[in-house]
């Protein structure tokens, strides 16, 4: 209620009104001066009262404004302390980036430095197994070529006893058989004696 809403209320209204017939009751020489004074402190004691009231709820008032301001004052201290660690967590943040992105560096040149190595390694290894395929490849080869060798000597020669006893066989007559079985014949003979 502020100090308008006090002077528009009806018992102060009621009061003035009283008070105004006082006023107009002395001028009209029927009231004494006592009851001047009494009224008049009447009236003085209702103002006193209402501007108590009045005070009393702007009171109020600042202490409900004292103690808003004092939860927005907290809260904007609160504000400041969350946005400091928050500035702080931030700095943190960056450095563990920053810290992180040397890590990736360092690992993508170690990465590097050993993929290289790693090709020459295996490079180095596909040459010496090639070259071992290469010697095992002729050995096999070798081999198969003295084998095939070996095979059609041996061909040849029962080709070629095969064809000389064909060969022998029909340059043979008959009197040359007798002739040759009677000669081993007696070559059994002359070993059992």
């Amino acid at each position: 209620m502020n100090l308008l809403d006090l002077f528009m209320s009806p018992a102060f209204a009621e009061t003035a009104h009283q008070a105004k017939e006082t006023i107009d009751y002395h001028s009209q020489g029927g009231m004494s001066f006592i009851d001047y004074i009494f009224h008049s402190n009447i009236i003085n004691f209702i103002i006193v009262v209402a501007f108590l009231l009045w005070l009393n709820k702007v009171q109020k008032f600042t202490s409900i404004i004292d103690q808003r301001q004092e939860e927005i004052s907290t809260k904007v201290l609160d504000s400041e302390e969350s946005k400091m660690r928050a500035e702080f967590k931030l700095e943190e943040t960056k450095k563990q980036l920053s810290s992180s992105n040397e890590k990736i560096d360092t690992i993508v040149k170690d990465g590097k430095e050993v993929a290289k190595s790693l090709s020459s390694e295996i490079i180095i290894e596909a040459k010496t197994y090639a070259k071992d395929i290469e010697a095992k490849t002729e050995n096999v080869i070798d081999t198969k070529r003295t084998q095939a060798v070996s095979e059609i000597k041996t061909k040849i020669t029962g080709a070629a006893f095969e064809i000389a006893r064909e060969h022998i066989k029909q340059s043979l007559d008959d009197r040359m058989h007798h002739k040759f079985i009677d000669e081993f014949i007696e070559g059994l003979d002359n070993l059992k004696v």
